[in-house]
Order: structure tokens, then C-alpha cells, then sequence
């Protein structure tokens, strides 16, 4: 219940019922701000752009700067 109340996937009231458990266990709540944390970096992760798409931004680069001249 906890991974989708992170990526808002939950009903109203499921909502509720997570947060309530969050703020009562304090180890609980613990483990979710790593979740949160994981969550963050994997998301900042799938953002960057794969080596095969800057391969190709650079060689489109390349070859527009080798028409100009």
C-alpha cells in the first residue's frame, strides 16, 4: 500500500490509511522516506537520456556543423 500511496496510486481513503500508519510508526515512516528517497533517484536516473540518444544528438550536431562550412 505504501509504494502506491508514494506514486499516488491509492483511493482517498487508502490515502488516509497510509499516512495514518506513517505517522504512527516511526520506523515505518522511516523506511518510506527511503522510498521516497530510492524513488527520487531512480526517477532523476530514467531522466537522463540513454547513450544511445547523446550518440545521436552528437552526431546530428556533427554533421549540421559539417554542411555549414
Amino acid at each position: 500500500m505504501l509504494l502506491l500511496y508514494l506514486y499516488g496510486e491509492t483511493s482517498v481513503e487508502e490515502a488516509v490509511v497510509a499516512k495514518t500508519m506513517l505517522l504512527i510508526d516511526g520506523d515505518l515512516d522511516k523506511e518510506f522516506e527511503e522510498l521516497v528517497s530510492l524513488k527520487q533517484d531512480l526517477d532523476a536516473f530514467a531522466a537522463q537520456p540513454s547513450a544511445e540518444v547523446v550518440k545521436s544528438i552528437l552526431l546530428s550536431a556533427k554533421s549540421k556543423k559539417a554542411c555549414s562550412f
